[in-house]
């Protein structure tokens, strides 16, 4: 191959059509022009670094999240009823139920209508706003109204943030969905907000299970394990799996359910150990990003005779299995 057409005709029957701005990728790194040099395996490598990285470019952008749990025994079931009524029995959920709820709990089935009959009863969503007080300033608040001033007076101030505050909440059309309502400072679904993250707080609750548990009774019940595994962009490389056990339960059984989970995470593949040689290598080809790989072989084996290369090839290889088992599914510029 003679021309830049030439090596593109190429690399289109070997991928079909060739994405313009990674064919661009491809020239400025000199992986085309290695190929016009004629040097070995020029092609090969100019076609697997094409497909590497349109495997980055058509993945989707998400971040997925997929939990598994153990489920409750009775001792959990039990537990979860004497928290609940613990909970129940706390003044402010107390008082939140005799203001707000003087005909009774609700039904299961009406938390949703009226969560959203009270927001409109509320009023429009408040902002809140952070702001840095100057130095020589300060801020003065009247217990009685709830009201605070800053001394000396301010015509202005610099806005460090503005946010939106959301109650969370269930509702049996939408089962194990959290979902969220923004509030006006001050009302009742505010109120609820403020009781439900304290009861989160308190007994380690998601803020949406205790704000069913305010307005219906219903139990919050916590699995005694249950693991967490988040995967970015569709990749296991940067996978994280996350455990939350109950102190009662067994290493053994934990042990089998994080085994489980993770052979699924990692779709049967291996864990590939590296040696350090090899690690050396890969951190050698990073550090020095401004040479050719001429250049890197010549340098690797003067400063490492005990693991020199005879050919280019050979490093250039082992550069790339090195890359493959450290990023599976990525592509490393």
């Amino acid at each position: 191959m003679k021309t830049k057409k030439e090596v593109m005709l190429a690399l289109e029957r070997e991928v079909g059509s060739v994405d313009s701005s990674v064919w661009e990728y491809l020239e400025c790194k000199g992986y085309v022009q290695e190929v016009l040099d004629g040097h070995d395996r020029a092609f090969p490598e100019l076609v697997k670094e094409y497909r590497q990285v349109m495997r980055v470019v058509r993945a989707p952008r998400a971040r997925q999240r997929r939990e598994r749990a153990v489920p409750p025994d009775r001792r959990t079931l039990l537990r979860a009823r004497l928290l609940a009524q613990m909970a129940a029995d706390l003044p402010p959920v107390r008082h939140f139920r005799c203001q707000f709820l003087p005909d009774g709990l609700l039904q299961w089935e009406e938390v949703g209508d009226w969560i959203r009959a009270q927001a409109v009863q509320d009023g429009p969503p408040s902002s809140w706003v952070e702001f840095a007080l100057p130095p020589g300033h300060r801020l003065e608040y009247d217990w009685e109204s709830r009201m605070c001033r800053i001394v000396p007076p301010l015509d202005s101030l610099p806005l460090a943030g503005q946010s939106l505050r959301f109650l969370a909440f269930f509702t049996p059309d939408r089962p194990g969905e959290v979902q969220f309502i923004p509030v006006a400072a001050g009302g009742v679904l505010d109120r609820l907000r403020q009781v439900s993250k304290g009861l989160a707080d308190s007994f380690g609750w998601q803020e949406a299970s205790a704000t069913v548990l305010v307005l219906t009774g219903q139990i919050p019940v916590i699995s005694p394990l249950s693991i967490s595994t988040h995967i970015h962009y569709s990749s296991t490389t940067t996978a994280r799996i996350e455990i939350s056990a109950d102190p009662e339960v067994s290493p053994d059984k934990v042990k089998q359910f994080y085994q489980e989970v993770r052979k699924k995470v990692r779709g049967g593949r291996r864990y590939h150990p590296l040696a350090g040689w090899v690690m050396d290598l890969v951190e050698f080809v990073l550090d020095t990003p401004d040479l050719t790989w001429g250049e890197r072989f010549e340098k690797w084996n003067r400063e490492h005779p005990e693991h020199r290369y005879s050919v280019l090839q050979s490093m250039t290889n082992a550069y790339y299995r090195a890359v493959s088992k450290l990023l599976p599914d990525y592509y490393l510029p």
